[in-house]
């Protein structure tokens, strides 16, 4: 695995671990952003990355819950209907 492979792969795992904060956290993502002290935009960026890799991957128990974490639909949404 060259460098960059590593490197790719360390930031896809902080990010996964980011994102799940953020959800977790039931904050805003601009106030979890702000407070981390990390950009909206790569936050969106990562998020939209591990969707696709959520989705499409055969994977295990953490691919699983990810997917279900970015497919939830907010309850404001249900609620209404």
């Amino acid at each position: 695995m060259d460098m960059r492979s590593i490197r790719r792969q360390r930031s896809r795992e902080l990010w996964q671990t980011r994102i799940m904060d953020c959800f977790e956290s039931e904050k805003s993502v601009r106030a979890w952003c702000k407070e981390q002290g990390v950009g909206e935009g790569s936050y969106y960026y990562w998020l939209k990355q591990l969707r696709v890799e959520s989705l499409f991957s055969q994977g295990g128990e953490t691919q699983n819950a990810l997917v279900h974490v970015f497919c939830e639909v907010p309850s404001a949404l249900t609620e209404s209907s």
